[in-house]
């Protein structure tokens, strides 16, 4: 993510009851883990709010996480989702930005804290919705035989307007399944609701 690990204090944990009150947490976790605490969430928005490559506001703009260079758990689809936000957002100007997910950490903090809403595949990417402005918008496009809700939960946790696309059942190694009309439609749908048509 473009960070100088030399100029960074690096902990171990012990075990895992231990936290680390710090703004970068490298973990792994189960799927069905809920290991972020409201107490965590909000000590790491009060540090992310001071980064330098974080936008003052939240702009017109829409950002697409496909996945697109993960070559299996990808969104199906992901180049149509992204013409077709083109297509139907570019009109009313918004900017539609890309994520690929190997940008800079400067960049990627640029990038989503910049969106308005960002349309994101389910998966690791979607944590840096961290970046993001209270009251902006994720939609997470997953299966609706994924049961996972961490990213759900962290969304809500930190202020975020979040709202779930189902997409008909999707293996565990992917790709996720979606209609790229009806996943703009949805992303349209909920703009006019929140008055940003």
């Amino acid at each position: 993510y473009g960070l100088n690990l030399s100029a960074i204090q690096i902990h171990y944990l012990p075990s895992d009851e231990e936290y680390v009150y710090s703004p970068y947490v490298i973990t792994s976790l189960l799927g069905d883990c809920i290991v972020l605490t409201p107490a965590m969430a909000r000590y790491m928005r009060s540090k992310i709010i001071l980064l330098p490559s974080r936008a003052n506001m939240a702009q017109r703009q829409i950002l697409l996480y496909d996945r697109y260079n993960d070559k299996t758990r990808r969104m199906r689809y992901g180049d149509d989702v992204f013409e077709h936000l083109h297509n139907v957002f570019q009109p009313l100007n918004y900017t539609i930005v890309r994520f690929f997910g190997n940008e800079t950490f400067e960049r990627t903090v640029s990038m989503f804290s910049s969106s308005k809403l960002v349309l994101g595949a389910h998966g690791a990417g979607l944590v840096n919705m961290l970046f993001m402005h209270t009251n902006t918008t994720v939609v997470e496009v997953r299966p609706e035989n994924y049961a996972v809700l961490v990213h759900e939960q962290l969304g809500t946790m930190i202020g975020l307007n979040y709202h779930v696309f189902l997409c008909g059942k999707g293996r565990a190694g992917g790709p996720i399944p979606v209609n790229p009309f009806q996943i703009v439609d949805f992303v349209k749908d909920i703009l006019l609701k929140m008055g940003h048509g």
